[in-house]
């Protein structure tokens, strides 16, 4: 594992990290995590272990207000900040390896920042990988999204409970044990970043038509988390050449922990391999 720092347009210093090959790679792989998690969590690391037994780099890097990355506890400002800051790691990794192919993969709020980002530059972007992407209904608390627009004006950056089953992260017990009792893991959330994450949604269901880049998503039937109907309906939308949806039968949301994870890693690796 290759350690290295981002440093952000305003002036936050991101954790990152490598997993490289031993020999030549088949492209490079960019690991976005999702809301309250961190890079450096054991489903993000088998699935990266699991890419580079097929041939990939794997690079990843904890978001602001994240891990060990500086910033606001699960805050953001505009999620124009976390554009930036995944521009930041696709050029520290392009200067790296110049002209090998580059996929873009998150889970949760990681896939609809992948998603995003493609939306909006696809240039240079060999296919996205979006797990769970909240696209559409989320089991947050109904009363706490109605009062998003009040606290984002008081206390945007306040920690509060969104009202998620914690139980529908994974249903392996082992895995969601450990999951919890991570001491950078934040279960919370605040009323900025929320209001973010919504809208950006909202972006990404209106112009789904313009997505352009090989797609690859995974969901869960049974996540309660971040509604299947979202992905289906982005799926349909979206106007690239190359897309695949796979769902997986009574599965839950975070499908990189869940009982099924070795077939879901086989069918991302399979996916990769014919586009690289």
């Amino acid at each position: 594992m290759h350690s290295f720092t981002l440093s952000s347009r305003d002036g936050l210093t991101l954790n990152s990290c490598s997993s490289p090959l031993q020999g030549s790679a088949r492209a490079d792989v960019i690991l976005v995590h999702g809301t309250g998690d961190h890079a450096g969590m054991p489903h993000y690391r088998n699935l990266a272990a699991a890419l580079v037994k097929h041939g990939f780099t794997v690079h990843s890097f904890d978001l602001r207000g994240h891990g060990t990355s500086q910033g606001k506890r699960v805050f953001v400002n505009s999620w124009q900040d976390y554009r930036d800051d995944l521009w930041l790691c696709i050029e520290h990794v392009q200067r790296a390896h110049p002209g090998l192919p580059l996929f873009l993969a998150g889970l949760s709020m990681g896939a609809l920042i992948v998603i995003d980002f493609a939306l909006r530059h696809p240039d240079g972007v060999q296919g996205v990988v979006a797990c769970s992407p909240p696209l559409g209904e989320t089991g947050a608390s109904k009363i706490l999204i109605s009062l998003l627009g009040f606290l984002g004006k008081v206390a945007p950056a306040m920690l509060i409970d969104p009202g998620l089953d914690k139980h529908n992260i994974t249903r392996d017990k082992q895995a969601l044990d450990g999951y919890l009792a991570d001491p950078m893991m934040n279960l919370k959330i605040t009323p900025r970043l929320a209001i973010e994450l919504l809208d950006t949604a909202a972006y990404a269901r209106t112009h789904a038509g313009e997505m352009r880049v090989p797609l690859l998503l995974l969901h869960g039937t049974d996540d309660t988390i971040a509604n299947p109907d979202g992905s289906r309906a982005f799926y349909q939308a979206a106007d690239s050449k190359d897309k695949t949806l796979k769902l997986y039968e009574h599965t839950v949301h975070n499908l990189f922990a869940e009982p099924v994870r070795g077939h879901v890693f086989q069918d991302i690796a399979d996916w990769m391999l014919a586009r690289a």
